[in-house]
């Protein structure tokens, strides 16, 4: 594989990942796969998605309806949301709110990262 492999699909000063980088989300995705825990998930998850009820809970609009992991949702946003807070600190939050494990969280962030998300 070579560094851009094509792509196109890229948000706004983003740059295709690094040969290393996809080899190891890959070796991490592996990993992942291992433990299917999948089942309905959002598929669309992002920040712009997000809405903070009254009591603190966190709502997901728009959603695509999938079949795949909650918790590469969580990852998706926790990624995204780094524009306004640490990624460790967002993972935490974000994973004890849906009730999600922090490391798997953490583990979706390097596949998502390595994907361009």
């Amino acid at each position: 594989m070579t560094q851009g492999d094509g792509l196109q699909n890229l948000a706004p000063g983003r740059s295709p990942a690094h040969y290393d980088q996809r080899q190891e989300a890959l070796a991490v995705l592996d990993d992942l796969s291992a433990d299917d825990l999948s089942g309905l998930c959002h598929g669309d998850a992002s920040t712009g998605n997000l809405l903070l009820a009254a009591d603190d809970r966190m709502l997901m609009i728009d959603p695509r309806g999938m079949r795949g992991e909650a918790t590469y949702d969580v990852a998706v946003v926790a990624l995204k949301a780094t524009r306004w807070l640490p990624a460790v600190d967002t993972v935490a939050i974000l994973a004890d709110m849906v009730g999600v494990d922090r490391e798997r969280v953490q583990a979706w962030i390097t596949v998502a990262d390595a994907a361009r998300v």
